[in-house]
């Protein structure tokens, strides 16, 4: 999808116009000074495009996954276990 990039004073002059065509799908590149500074787009509706299929080999459960070690030392597998056995 290419984007279209428009000035911050055209943008202000122009917001309900910029706004209807993010909506129909464009995607606008906002910049100040020559410089990308935002965008503008249309929310995409993820789910709509979800395609649920029935797995391809059953779930083994968590038992031999390991720690994933993060930068603040939180054991992931942990916490994924704990919300397993409150469900």
């Amino acid at each position: 999808m290419s984007e279209t990039s428009i000035a911050v004073s055209d943008l202000e002059g122009h917001v309900a116009e910029y706004v209807a065509r993010a909506a129909a799908g464009e995607r606008f590149v906002v910049c100040a000074e020559g410089a990308a500074i935002a965008e503008l787009s249309a929310i995409e509706k993820r789910l709509e495009r979800l395609e649920v299929r029935p797995a391809e080999r059953p779930w083994g459960g968590m038992a031999g996954w390991q720690r994933i070690p993060t930068k603040s030392g939180v054991d992931l597998v942990a916490l994924l276990r704990e919300d397993g056995d409150q469900s």
